[in-house]
């Protein structure tokens, strides 16, 4: 049963676990009330949020929390849908257990119409407290036992009080002359509930008399059917009472015409008694059958420009143009309301309605029927709508030139807010990559965005801090790091404004596409990073000459001083010897400075990949001998060129220089006497080039530094070097479009490996 409860009531349900502080399960009309596209979604949302009052506190009493049985207790507060609208619910909390667990069920109803009600009622109650006290008649209220609990200023002046409070003081039956016709009274709204037209002989506060014609009625609690209280009005008749004394030769046919009148009277005043409940509207009453208008209230003729006299003489189809705006003729949508409200419902719809000006206006139109004992009345509750009409056209317009703005603009606009994107123009999808800015309604800023940033803070933090600083600021800018539909990064400059959209505040996010100018940036940071290398460069040059050349300067200054100073006295074996020695230390002069003029050919950029058919274990044997030649054979190479094919298309230039340097820094860095291993594999393509020797290896600090111009291991001790040859090498892999790796373990040796796409693809 509660299950059938729980589901099929009309009242927003809800199961609230107070441990987890957060609800547990819903029912279908809680999904509609809270405009949740389904229970999954709106159990996903924190009561916080919601705002729906869940436990019994301070603020909740404050609102006519009533306690109930067991821990239940009912208030009325405001609930938050999840559009942002806030509205008034009435809560019913209880307390239950379920298999352990202590639970509360949440009963809640949304109570718009009935606080609308409860206004209209209040200003209703107003109006007719502003008649009362304007009206000649005495009208008062009386409690069950028949003490005064209100009277108007007419009463009042009528008795010649000056408030309640001093008619409160005295009996009641002092301002009667005759307790008598009190006591008659009194018995008749006991045994009929009502009296009327009783001429009554009042006495006033000064002591004197007047007649006065009283009427009364006892109002019955619905619920209970007890009284609750007796209304009452009095006319003072002395006059009339007077004059009666005059004429009472008049013959009973004019008596009886007065008394028709005063009952006529008598009706058309509760009728407009009904009418003047809703008299901030204009209300007319018609016949449902003739569709003749009966009555109506003075806002009512105003609207039409008609006088009462006039406006009974009309109906609704004479009061409109003969087709309303749907193309559907007047007379016959108004018959059509006009049976649907006969028939027990209440239409409310918009009309255009007719001015005797000829002025045509629209409205909303309410209908019901009135209950009215053998004729079909209807009531109709009429609202200009003009100037609701033109603010809506206003804000039409205004709405379309944004659009119009929004659409053709060429700056990336974006609307959004915490959560998504709710309008996208052309120029920002276009900027992203979409066809179409439909593609991105519903997304976040994160969904269109590397999920890091460039200074290394989570977009989704990030994203959060900037929407956060808009709200507190009104308007904020900043760079950001966006991403295209097709994965490329796109740098934008973003600005957001907080803006009033459809009644609530939201994010504008105006995008500017900076690539161009992150782009200059980045040339001007690779710029000054160059001239701060060539700085560096020129630096290490200058001290890496100093030092290289003045060893081999020194030597080949000795040697000719000796042959200069002591020529006669050499031995022909100890002059060639001194030639040779200048002979090797101007070879190793020449060699730095070719070295030297090689890297700046490369790092110009005049040096160029021109491949050309090439055999492959020839040119290894070729490169294998030279060097073997020019070391004194002091270490062996072993070349293994395994069974990959022997033709290769390279550019024989750049090779050289590839691996003279690599195997002359294995043999110089190796033990005399061992060997340094070439071998050759295939990879698809690739030629895969490896160099291994058992040298002094390379130290783990030193390996990041390997191909840095002039940087030479610490642990090269006294052998010579200039450090450009590891820097030459990699250049020439890279104009080879190949990669090169090494791997060494110091004082084991080194391993050289050098991809380099030299076969063609298969």
């Amino acid at each position: 049963m509660f299950e059938i409860l729980f589901e099929r009531s009309t009242d927003a349900i809800w199961l609230y676990d107070p441990a987890a502080a957060s609800f547990i399960d819903c029912n279908d009309a809680a999904v509609k009330m809270m405009r949740a596209r389904s229970k999954e979604q709106l159990l996903l949302y924190p009561p916080a949020e919601l705002q729906l009052p869940l436990q019994k506190d301070t603020a909740i009493e404050s609102t006519v929390a009533s306690p109930g049985p067991q821990g239940s207790w009912r208030c009325e507060s405001v609930a938050r849908r999840l559009d942002g609208h806030v509205f008034p619910v009435e809560v019913v909390s209880a307390a239950v257990t379920a298999r352990g667990r202590n639970l509360r069920v949440v009963f809640s109803r949304d109570i718009t119409e009935r606080k609308r009600d409860e206004e209209a009622l209040r200003q209703s109650q107003q109006l007719l407290a502003s008649i009362a006290d304007n009206i000649s008649e005495a009208i008062y209220r009386s409690a069950p036992n028949h003490s005064l609990t209100f009277v108007n200023q007419a009463y009042l002046e009528m008795f010649r009080f000056n408030s309640l409070a001093e008619i409160q003081s005295i009996p009641r039956e002092r301002l009667y002359a005759d307790p008598v016709a009190r006591a008659r009274l009194l018995h008749l709204l006991e045994t009929q509930e009502a009296f009327s037209h009783q001429e009554i002989e009042y006495v006033r506060k000064d002591g004197t008399h007047f007649w006065g014609l009283a009427s009364g009625r006892v109002i019955r609690d619905p619920a209970t059917g007890r009284p609750s209280y007796h209304v009452g009005a009095i006319t003072d008749i002395t006059e009339r009472k007077k004059a009666e004394a005059e004429i009472r030769h008049l013959n009973q046919s004019l008596e009886q015409r007065i008394a028709e009148r005063t009952a006529e009277l008598t009706a058309s005043e509760a009728r407009l008694r009904t009418l003047v409940e809703h008299a901030p509207e204009a209300i007319v009453v018609f016949d449902g059958e003739t569709g003749r208008f009966l009555s109506g209230n003075a806002h009512a003729c105003r609207m039409y420009g008609c006088t009462m006299d006039q406006l009974t003489q009309l109906t609704p189809a004479e009061v409109s143009p003969e087709f309303q705006p749907d193309g559907r003729r007047s007379a016959e949508v108004a018959r059509e309301m006009m049976r649907e409200a006969s028939a027990g419902g209440s239409p409310v719809f918009e009309w255009i309605h007719l001015h005797t000006s000829g002025r045509t206006f629209p409205s909303e139109v309410r209908l019901v029927r009135l209950p009215a004992e053998g004729q079909n009345l209807l009531r109709a509750s009429i609202t200009d709508n003009t100037e609701r009409k033109r603010a809506e056209q206003t804000l039409r317009e205004s709405e379309e030139k944004f659009r119009a703005l929004f659409l053709t603009s060429s700056q990336g606009v974006m609307l959004h807010d915490d959560r998504q994107y709710l309008e996208v123009n052309p120029a920002a999808a276009r900027m992203l990559g979409y066809s179409d800015p439909k593609q991105l309604l519903g997304l976040h800023p994160r969904d269109t965005s590397p999920p890091v940033q460039p200074n290394g803070e989570p977009t989704d933090v990030a994203a959060r801090r900037h929407i956060a600083a808009c709200k507190e600021k009104g308007s904020v800018r900043f760079d950001w790091m966006a991403r295209r539909a097709d994965g490329r990064d796109l740098p934008v400059e973003v600005i957001l404004t907080r803006i009033a959209w459809g009644g609530r505040e939201i994010i504008q996010a105006a995008v500017n596409d900076i690539s161009e100018r992150k782009q200059a940036e980045a040339e001007l940071l690779k710029a000054l990073a160059r001239e701060k290398e060539l700085g560096q460069l020129k630096s290490n040059f200058i001290s890496m000459v100093s030092h290289e050349f003045r060893t081999p300067l020194g030597v080949i200054l000795s040697s000719a001083d000796i042959l200069d100073s002591y020529f006669d006295q050499l031995t022909p074996e100890e002059r060639a010897q001194q030639l040779l020695s200048i002979r090797k230390n101007t070879r190793r002069m020449a060699s730095l400075m070719e070295e030297v003029l090689l890297l700046g050919l490369v790092e110009s950029g005049k040096m160029e990949f021109q491949p050309a058919p090439l055999s492959l274990s020839g040119f290894c044997r070729r490169i294998i001998g030279e060097l073997l030649s020019a070391t004194n054979q002091t270490c062996r190479v072993d070349f293994s060129p395994g069974t990959v094919p022997d033709e290769i298309l390279g550019d024989e230039r750049l090779l050289n220089h590839i691996f003279n340097n690599l195997l002359s820094n294995g043999i110089k860095y190796s033990p005399e006497g061992s060997a340094v291993q070439l071998t050759v594999d295939r990879e698809a393509h690739m030629a895969v080039f490896r160099i291994r020797d058992r040298g002094i290896g390379i130290a783990p600090s030193d390996l990041p530094w390997l191909f840095n111009a002039f940087h030479r291991g610490r642990n090269a001790g006294h052998l010579p070097g200039t450090g450009l040859g590891l820097t030459i090498v990699k250049r020439c892999v890279e104009l080879h479009r190949g990669c090169i790796d090494v791997m060494s373990t110091l004082g084991e040796g080194t391993t050289v490996t050098v991809r380099l796409p030299l076969f063609r693809t298969p």
